[in-house]
């Protein structure tokens, strides 16, 4: 399904009771089960600060369909407080109209308002680098995911280089074994765009 040109989706935070109808973006995007209940987990246990969704323009609320959804998930580096990004999840019929990028690039702003001073993702650099994120950045990071699909981003001006442990929320467990990392669906490698 394209979006003529010149609409643009709606982004807002979502609603708890929304997830029964965004859940299965991020299952369809990611192939299976397992970022949908990282991200139910993360909001059981307080440890989701905020997702944002998309939504399709011109539809009359409460109908209107999702396009994507970006979760982000408390995070601390050190003694910094960060964020760790899961997603996005975008309707594979709407990828590559920039859903995605316009969800990371809002997303980040509110992150920043929300007092965060670094953000943490794992996937294809190529995709992430495009915001700012570096494996560079990343590389005094201890976490299980330290490596070249692992990234940070700065998001405020002269912040020291990001070093220490990364505190990830318990729920992110389930992802220390490297054969359950994420990272072979199609929108943690940012294929979206």
């Amino acid at each position: 399904m394209d979006m003529p040109p010149t609409s643009r989706p709606v982004l807002r935070f979502d609603r708890p009771s929304e997830w029964p109808r965004i859940k299965p973006l991020y299952d369809d995007a990611f192939g299976g089960p397992d970022e949908a209940e990282l991200i139910e987990d993360l909001r059981a246990s307080g440890d989701l600060i905020f997702q944002l969704v998309a939504e399709a323009p011109g539809e009359p609320e409460p109908d209107r369909r999702f396009l994507g959804a970006l979760a982000f998930a408390d995070l601390s580096i050190g003694a910094q407080r960060a964020v760790a990004l899961v997603g996005p999840a975008i309707d594979p019929a709407c990828q590559g109209q920039g859903i995605g990028s316009a969800l990371v690039r809002a997303g980040l702003i509110q992150a920043r308002k929300k007092g965060a001073v670094a953000a943490c993702v794992l996937g294809d650099p190529g995709f992430w680098s495009r915001f700012g994120f570096e494996t560079g950045a990343a590389r005094q990071i201890s976490c299980p995911w330290s490596g070249p699909y692992y990234m940070a981003l700065a998001l405020i001006e002269d912040l020291p280089p990001l070093a220490g442990h990364a505190h990830y929320p318990a729920a992110f467990k389930r992802f220390e074994q490297e054969d359950a990392l994420p990272l072979e669906a199609g929108a943690s490698k940012g294929t979206e765009g």
